[in-house]
């Protein structure tokens, strides 16, 4: 029967004229195709020859390949979709290959690094700019991710980059692995750009330097709280006032520097603070009393504040017994010298006043004798009303 009552309904293909074609040039003819269910199968048609050179006819072959496409069209697919994920990463990434020879990139890789495509790809990793990935340790461990199926992660690169300076980059990479457990031999570098975080550590580490030596040789002690009393620095001045060292303050409830009547107040403080919606009670000038090491109970002057909102609280503890010891002198100077002049004032207006009140009388018995009594009598009871 002619091919053509067969019907097969090969989407994109006419078999009658791929035939009459393959039988007019001789010419194997290969191609991919669908059926009326939409699998896929690879049509091949060959002539062949019965005897001599003369062409006796065809063989048209059907193979099956729907279950390749399919997954050739899964693993396009991820290729697309891992493309655009690396194409908005802001991280630099690179794909190499098995030969650590830069497959692709990101665009913020050529952006961070100052580069193109034509410079980079295909090019070996560490050839790449003033080989500033020529690194030893660096390609040990890449060559061991492919060897040995390992990965790695935070590994640190400080370098002058042509362009753009000395940069902090932390880099990450691991070989790739498709949906169905298959590799294809690429390895996923990350890198990640951390000067400013380095810039800023060490900025910290300095500020923080600074502001130890400031704390360790300030005159008051200098003691600081986490959120449930616990000492967490104790500087010299503090050491020299309760008499405990560092070691032995640190970790320990603030209750080891107060007596028991002082505990309850200090650790009120610390609860109205942290608890929410509590107004603010700190940053007040407080005195309580302190308890050394010895069990000496001094009294000091307390001013706690907040760091940042943190629930870390700072404390400053002031020896005041020396001024109090002062003011308890100054009023008892005081005293002593207000009795003094009582005292001298006493004495001498009191004479002045026992020598007007004779003169007084004197004066009243000369007013009786020239009949002024009434003006005698006040004179005598004004004088006694002044010296009583």
């Amino acid at each position: 029967k002619p091919i053509g009552d067969f019907k097969l309904k090969l989407d994109g293909a006419s078999l009658e004229s791929l035939l009459h074609e393959v039988l007019e040039t001789f010419a194997v003819k290969q191609m991919e195709v669908t059926d009326r269910h939409g699998a896929w199968h690879k049509l091949c048609i060959h002539p062949y020859k019965r005897e001599g050179t003369k062409i006796d006819g065809a063989v048209i072959t059907l193979l099956d390949i729907d279950k390749l496409k399919r997954r050739e069209h899964e693993i396009a697919q991820a290729q697309t979709y891992a493309a655009n994920i690396i194409s908005t990463v802001r991280e630099p990434l690179v794909i190499l290959d098995a030969q650590l020879q830069v497959r692709s990139a990101s665009p913020s890789f050529y952006e961070t690094f100052r580069t193109t495509p034509a410079e980079s790809e295909n090019r070996l990793i560490y050839s790449l700019g003033n080989r500033q990935w020529d690194i030893p340790r660096l390609r040990k461990l890449l060559d061991e991710i492919l060897a040995k199926d390992t990965q790695f992660a935070d590994f640190e690169v400080v370098h002058d980059f042509p362009g753009i300076g000395t940069r902090a980059m932390l880099l990450n990479a691991r070989r790739i692995v498709d949906g169905h457990g298959e590799s294809d031999h690429l390895i996923l570098l990350a890198i990640e750009d951390i000067t400013k975080r380095k810039q800023a550590e060490e900025a910290y580490r300095e500020g923080a330097v600074r502001l130890q030596a400031i704390v360790e040789t300030a005159a008051d002690a200098i003691i600081i709280l986490d959120a449930k009393g616990a000492i967490e620095s104790f500087n010299l001045a503090a050491e020299s006032m309760f008499g405990y060292s560092a070691s032995e303050a640190i970790g320990q409830s603030v209750a080891l520097l107060l007596p028991p009547e002082a505990v309850s107040e200090s650790k009120g403080w610390l609860r109205r603070r942290v608890r929410r919606g509590a107004a603010k009670v700190l940053g007040v000038h407080r005195e309580l009393k302190g308890r050394r090491k010895d069990g000496a109970i001094f009294p000091m002057e307390v001013t706690v504040n907040e760091i940042d909102d943190h629930n870390i609280f700072t404390g400053i503890f002031r020896d005041v017994s020396r001024r109090k010891e002062l003011e308890k002198e100054v009023l008892e100077i005081t005293a002593q010298e207000q009795r003094r002049i009582g005292q001298e004032l006493h004495d001498g207006v009191g004479q002045e006043l026992t020598g007007l009140s004779m003169m007084a009388d004197a004066l009243a018995q000369r007013l009786d004798k020239s009949d002024q009594a009434k003006l005698a009598d006040k004179i005598r009871d004004g004088l006694k009303r002044t010296h009583d």
